[in-house]
């Protein structure tokens, strides 16, 4: 998960997601390290050893489930060097269905999304589907659009959300 979401969680919320922690992982995040890895290291890497075009405007993240909320926590983290990101089924309640309808979630997201601010020539691309865990995306998805088109995301222009 993000350590920005973590870092901003509270009270229940943050209660919930420590004893997931300790349950699932048993050590402290990686997130941060990782969005500082892949954009210091490995993105240069690439760059330097293969045919790339290596500008922000020609860069792009993708991911699904829980990658997409990565995907997304690094667009959004990593501005400087992703103009475009998809997040593919995110799982956006971090753990499992308990977590889908958690009222500080359903703000948080739309909140850390607001850090991109306009949409600056950059494009998101969000969709979930509709059976089991997926169907309870939709309050979330549904939140950071809103909040995205505050900001001046176009839907079918800066920012597609699908079902």
């Amino acid at each position: 998960m993000p350590q920005t979401i973590y870092d901003l969680s509270e009270g229940s919320l943050r209660a919930a997601i420590d004893r997931e922690i300790a349950r699932l992982a048993g050590r402290p995040l990686l997130s941060a390290r990782f969005i500082q890895y892949l954009t210091t290291r490995l993105k240069p890497f690439i760059d330097a050893r293969y045919r790339t075009l290596a500008d922000r405007l020609d860069t792009a993240i993708f991911g699904a489930s829980q990658a997409g909320v990565m995907a997304g926590a690094i667009f959004v983290e990593a501005q400087q060097t992703f103009d475009r990101a998809a997040c593919m089924s995110p799982n956006w309640p971090i753990y499992d269905e308990r977590f889908i309808e958690h009222p500080q979630l359903l703000t948080l997201w739309p909140d850390y999304f607001g850090r991109l601010g306009g949409p600056a020539g950059r494009r998101l691309w969000l969709d979930h589907g509709t059976l089991m865990m997926d169907a309870g995306m939709a309050p979330h998805q549904i939140g950071i659009a809103r909040r995205l088109a505050e900001l001046g995301w176009r839907p079918g222009r800066d920012l597609e959300t699908r079902v």
